[in-house]
C-alpha cells in the first residue's frame, strides 16, 4: 500500500508543477489597453470590455489561446485561457496589442479570473488591473 500512496503524491506533485512550469511572475500593467485610440468607442479599452463580455457569455466565437510561449500560469481544471484582438494595424491587420483572459468554465456561471495585455504579439505580457 506504501508504494501507491507515494505514487499518487508524485503525480499531484508533477500536475502542480507542470501546470505552473515555465511561468515567470507577470507583472501589473503600467499601461494597459488604451481609453482613448483612436477613439473613445473604438479604443482598446472598448474592445477589452467587449472581450470580457464575451468570454463570460460563452465558447461560441472565442478564440482559445494554448500558451506555447509559457509566460503566463498554466491553468486548473475548468480554466482556459481566450485571446482577443485589441485593434488594427492601419493595414487591416490583426495588430499586435492583444488581451488574454483567463476564464472560469466549469459551472453554468462562467467568471474572468485573469486579464493579461501584450503589446508585441505574445512576446511579454503584464497583468490588467482595472
Amino acid at each position: 500500500m506504501k508504494p501507491f500512496f507515494h505514487c499518487l503524491a508524485w503525480a499531484v506533485l508533477n500536475v502542480l508543477v507542470l501546470n505552473h512550469a515555465g511561468a515567470a511572475p507577470v507583472p501589473d500593467c503600467k499601461s494597459g489597453p488604451s481609453k482613448t485610440l483612436p477613439t473613445p468607442q473604438d479604443s482598446e479599452y472598448d474592445h477589452y470590455r467587449n472581450a470580457k463580455v464575451k468570454a463570460v457569455a460563452g465558447p461560441r466565437g472565442n478564440r482559445e489561446f494554448d500558451n506555447r510561449e509559457r509566460l503566463l500560469p498554466g491553468t486548473a481544471r475548468n480554466e482556459v485561457y481566450y485571446e482577443y484582438d485589441l485593434g488594427k494595424d492601419g493595414f487591416d491587420g490583426r495588430g499586435a496589442d492583444r488581451a488574454v483572459l483567463l476564464v472560469l468554465t466549469g459551472n453554468d456561471k462562467r467568471k474572468v479570473l485573469e486579464s493579461y495585455y501584450t503589446r508585441d504579439h505574445y512576446g511579454s505580457f503584464c497583468r490588467i488591473t482595472y
